[in-house]
């Protein structure tokens, strides 16, 4: 009966954690966030869309008037999605590795509070948007090479057997 035990501590602790999720996501959802957030308080904001589904989160995105991150695979739904960004470098230099690929090097901010303070500037320029859709169209057309190509060596894999 100790395989009982454990299976019951176990879901305790999951369904405390769920509860305690749930409950954050409700919080942040009930919380007024000032102009100035407080780095202290960015974390909070994370919670309130951490659950929507992809279409959704899309959707809310390509609706946004910008976006502040530190997210790589962020950075990039921005680019797709058009969706204005100030990035702030990680540590991994991903981030601006690919601003620099695209010419928007000027999107990167020291910290969140820069960013924010320069908010009121977020709208890409057509220069800006410009190149965006040039590196999209390469980026897709690269894209598909890469996958046609290796589809025929599996097929020349698959004749040569």
């Amino acid at each position: 009966m100790q395989l009982d035990k454990g299976f019951n501590v176990y879901l305790r602790k999951n369904l405390r954690k769920r509860l305690k999720a749930y409950r954050r996501i409700a919080a942040s959802y009930l919380h007024r966030y000032p102009a100035e957030l407080p780095g202290s308080r960015i974390d909070k904001l994370r919670w309130r869309y951490a659950v929507l589904a992809p279409r959704r989160f899309l959707g809310l995105l390509r609706r946004s008037q910008g976006v502040i991150t530190g997210r790589f695979h962020l950075v990039t739904l921005c680019l797709v999605t058009g969706t204005p960004f100030y990035a702030i470098a990680s540590n991994t230099h991903k981030i601006e590795a690919l601003l620099k690929q695209v010419g928007l090097g000027e999107r990167l901010r020291s910290s969140y509070e820069e960013a924010v303070s320069d908010a009121p500037r977020i709208v890409f320029s057509e220069a800006e948007q410009s190149g965006i859709e040039s590196f999209l169209q390469d980026a897709r057309g690269q894209a598909c090479a890469m996958f046609a190509g290796m589809a025929q060596v599996a097929r020349d894999r698959r004749a040569t057997r």
